[in-house]
């Protein structure tokens, strides 16, 4: 047995999925079916067999993914077969669900907890395996970001689609631009421009009104409105969406209450035409998921991932002489979810 193995990992399992590090680096684990309603039929990950009654008894001599396994199998009621076989997949998802640490026994996803997350700290020796980090709860806060201004800097300069994206909006046509934005440059007091023919870089905002839109564009309001908008009568949401903007270091917000002048159907005809192109063409779209309505806003704090299972991970070796490293697998329910579809946005 290894110098390094910890007391808290059995040895098969030390042997079996810690050493091949649960999965993560193997192919993604997908469902290979082509048709729906002829089950699924599974490849990719790591796989081994393992009987309830063994994970019972290594369980109680302390393995901790013995003991995750053993807590699912009751879940599943397959812990009635004591002496059966059971097969155990792991390993991480595919294409936009690549970050997700998927579970399978017996080849069928464990209810309930279909929805896991692989992860590990970014001064970890297993961050350059692992790609996700943890939460970050504050994401109201200069470092959440200014990480995330970072993130999209580098998305801009790194991905070719984005680039792409980015000269299709130079020679976009006036025509199909929105008349308005919100000039965030002063964000405590925002105020609506007219275009003019001329597309500068915008953010758009995605959310859901949830309630009746007091504060909006209307003809009344229209000329005082682009003279200066006062910052505190505005929901929540929105606030934080100026915010937002001005903190990733970009001049103008499209929000459609304030963009379109709500209570003129010619104004409505005319922005809805191009509703498509907003989106599409802005520099980023903010979806204010976490809020079911505009007066709750965005930016308060998330709860952090409550880790259910911490892992050894073993690091692959640079040369046969080089000393292991071992870094820390954080597996846990991907407790945070949006509670609506984005879809149903504003």
């Amino acid at each position: 047995m290894s110098p390094y193995w910890p007391s808290s990992i059995c040895p098969p399992c030390w042997r079996g999925p810690i050493a091949a590090r649960m999965g993560t680096l193997e192919s993604p684990v997908i469902d290979t079916t082509s048709h729906v309603g002829l089950g699924s039929e599974w490849a990719g990950g790591y796989v081994y067999d393992v009987s309830p009654a063994a994970l019972l008894c290594r369980a109680s001599f302390g393995c901790k993914w013995c003991l995750f396994l053993l807590k699912r199998c009751r879940e599943q009621q397959l812990i009635k077969w004591p002496t059966r076989s059971l097969r155990v997949r792991v390993g991480l998802g595919t294409g936009e669900d690549g970050l997700t640490f998927r579970l399978l026994l017996n080849d069928v996803k464990v209810a309930r907890w279909n929805d896991l997350v692989a992860y590990t700290t970014l001064d970890d020796p297993a961050a350059a395996y692992i790609p996700r980090r943890p939460r970050l709860p504050d994401v109201g806060s200069p470092r959440t970001l200014a990480l995330a201004k970072a993130y999209i800097q580098g998305c801009m300069r790194d991905h070719e689609r984005c680039r792409a994206i980015s000269a299709g909006r130079d020679g976009f046509k006036s025509a199909h631009q929105p008349s308005r934005l919100i000039d965030c440059r002063d964000p405590r007091r925002p105020r609506i421009i007219s275009s003019s023919g001329t597309f500068p870089t915008y953010v758009a905002l995605s959310y859901v009104w949830g309630e009746d839109q007091s504060h909006r564009k209307t003809k009344a309001n229209l000329s005082s409105y682009e003279t200066g908008i006062d910052f505190e009568t505005l929901p929540r949401t929105i606030r934080d969406a100026i915010i937002l903007t001005h903190q990733l270091g970009v001049d103008f917000l499209w929000v459609d209450r304030l963009c379109i002048v709500q209570d003129s159907q010619e104004d409505k005809h005319r922005e809805l035409q191009c509703m498509l192109n907003v989106y599409r063409y802005a520099y980023l779209t903010i979806d204010a998921g976490s809020a079911e309505k505009v007066t709750d806003g965005s930016l308060q704090d998330r709860p952090p991932l409550n880790s259910d299972l911490i892992l050894p991970f073993i690091c692959p070796k640079g040369s046969a002489k080089k000393k292991p490293e071992f870094g820390k697998l954080y597996i846990a329910p991907a407790s945070l979810k949006l509670n609506h579809d984005v879809d149903t946005n504003g």
